[in-house]
């Protein structure tokens, strides 16, 4: 006769919740991961958006408009605690600061160097995006 029973002792489904465990706790933090490259990817193309965005804007206006107008100081191109003009856009909740310094008739002469940095807070960090264009009077 065969008294042999059939089933799992309890040591053996503590081993098996032990290995599901940490297959699980692996799969979580590659979870958590991907999430957050995923959204640092998506701040780096909001920010991309917002500077090719206002290089095109600064492109289509005037030579002589407000949004390009220099104010005095062509020594301060690269100074953004006291900037020539300054904006905010939110995109998606988060607000991207806009800040650009302009310098007349630099390269040359009839021209305009237009130095623009867009900033947002990421885990009370300042995320910083910096572009440089120019613009002619013809």
């Amino acid at each position: 006769m065969n008294n042999k029973k059939s089933g799992m002792t309890l040591l053996e489904i503590l081993i098996g919740f032990t290995i599901l465990s940490l297959g699980a706790t692996s799969v979580l933090a590659f979870l958590v991961f991907f999430i957050k490259i995923n959204v640092t990817i998506l701040d780096n193309l909001q920010t991309k958006y917002i500077a090719e965005e206002f290089s095109e804007r600064i492109r289509a206006e005037s030579f002589r408009s407000p949004l390009i107008l220099n104010d005095g100081d062509n020594a301060d191109l690269d100074e953004f605690t006291e900037p020539d003009h300054s904006a905010a856009d939110t995109l998606y909740g988060r607000v991207f600061h806009r800040y650009w310094n302009i310098v007349d008739d630099e390269p040359m002469d009839g021209m305009k160097t237009i130095k623009v940095r867009i900033m947002y807070d990421k885990l009370d960090k300042n995320q910083i995006y910096e572009f440089t264009t120019l613009k002619g009077s013809g």
